[in-house]
């Protein structure tokens, strides 16, 4: 755009410059005639008064009119100038003719260089107009050329940047390669191929990726379904209390994981807005028997809920438990305390621990996504476990934050929703 007005500028000072030129010369003043010669006539007159002939004049004198001081034609010769408006029409020079000292009549002479003065002002004029019908020629070819052979490019290189934004990689980029952006053409058009193959390669990791984890998930659930199975025919042979108790804990938590294998396929650690969510309407009662399998080191004390209804979904909210328990187990490693209310339109839990906790402002980052406490660097973990737990208790209308727990400790609150 720039480069086209910088031309019309061009263009139009060419054309203003010109037309001056063409006025100038079309109004410049023409030449008078010689004033020696204009002098050497008047003498003629004045000497040769009432006797003016053609010998009274040198042959080759310009076209002359002498008149009486009554106006009336005393000589004349070649064309005829009979006044001082006639001599001003032709450009002639006015003379007043004395004779004793007393005005007798005037002298007109016309100008000899009129006619060759006009036609040097034709062919200048012609010159110029000439120049200037070349000048605006060549200025709309260079016009043409910068449309074609820079701004059109520009054009076509812009519209496939479009394309690749919108991710529609398939529109080659048709361009002259001889242009002045031959080569930046190649590179786009490279560059286009180069992200097609990129993400042909992308899909293919990603299938790639999604046959292992439905393989991987075939292979792990034949052995958890057979320690499930064992588990189960052991539990019914088993006449001691806490024995039974821990082999139906084997199970549940075997038929957990068969659960999480079955919707593993769907989702991973990145991607953990696809796992399914069923909220299901569960009993206190429900609730407690999925807290107590969550805690699989018996940390916690003894606790009671209140008769209450709430709508979660049991796979996830066991998920969640298992994370928050499992964080206990690896960073605290003490017993645990749970306390209850009903706070408005859910179930508040506060799980606490007594170990040695997190500095109060890192609370409100912790459940970003890899963020972990500065005191946990020498414990294995990549910061995911109550990341994904909060975006599940969000998913299922509840939440989960954490905060320093009063004389010490880490304390998990959890609102689940009551059932309406």
């Amino acid at each position: 755009m720039r480069a086209r007005l910088i031309v019309l500028a061009l263009a139009l000072v060419m054309l203003v410059g010109g037309g001056f030129a063409v006025v100038s010369f079309a109004t410049r003043s023409l030449p008078g005639p010689d004033v020696a010669a204009v002098n050497d006539l008047l003498a003629r007159t004045e000497s040769g008064w009432g006797e003016l002939t053609d010998d009274s004049y040198p042959p080759d004198a310009p076209s002359l009119t002498v008149v009486d001081v009554s106006g009336a034609v005393v000589y004349s010769r070649g064309d005829l100038i009979e006044n001082e408006l006639a001599a001003v029409r032709e450009r002639a020079r006015s003379l007043t003719v004395e004779v004793g000292g007393e005005p007798v009549g005037q002298l007109f002479v016309a100008s000899t260089d009129t006619q060759v003065y006009e036609a040097q002002t034709r062919m200048l004029v012609g010159i110029i107009a000439s120049v200037l019908a070349g000048a605006a020629i060549l200025l709309i070819r260079v016009f043409v050329w910068i449309e074609r052979r820079i701004l059109w490019p520009f054009r076509r290189l812009r519209e496939f940047a479009a394309h690749v934004a919108d991710g529609d990689l398939g529109v080659p980029l048709e361009m002259d390669r001889g242009n002045h952006f031959g080569a930046f053409t190649e590179a786009f058009d490279l560059m286009r191929t180069e992200l097609a193959a990129a993400r042909r390669a992308e899909r293919k990791a990603r299938a790639d990726k999604q046959d292992l984890i439905a393989q991987l998930s075939h292979d792990i659930r034949t052995p958890v379904a057979t320690i499930g199975a064992t588990a189960e025919l052991l539990e019914l042979g088993e006449s001691d209390h806490d024995r039974a108790a821990k082999l139906r804990l084997v199970v549940e938590k075997t038929r957990q994981i068969d659960e999480l294998m079955s919707t593993l396929f769907q989702a991973n650690a990145d991607e953990i807005e696809q796992l399914p969510i069923t909220p299901e309407t569960i009993s206190s009662e429900e609730l407690a028997t999925i807290i107590r399998a969550a805690d699989v080191n018996q940390l916690l004390r003894e606790f009671t809920l209140p008769d209450a209804l709430v709508d979660v979904d049991p796979r996830r909210l066991a998920q969640v438990l298992d994370n928050v328990f499992a964080n206990t187990s690896k960073y605290a490693g003490t017993v645990m305390r749970l306390e209850r209310d009903i706070e408005g339109e859910h179930l508040a839990l506060r799980l606490r621990d007594f170990g040695p906790g997190v500095p109060a402002h890192e609370h409100p980052v912790l459940v970003g996504k890899g963020v972990r406490g500065s005191n946990a660097a020498d414990v294995p973990g990549f910061g995911l476990g109550l990341y994904t737990a909060a975006r599940l208790m969000e998913r299922m209308g509840g939440s989960l934050a954490t905060r320093p727990a009063e004389g010490g400790g880490f304390e998990v609150d959890l609102a689940l929703p009551l059932s309406r």
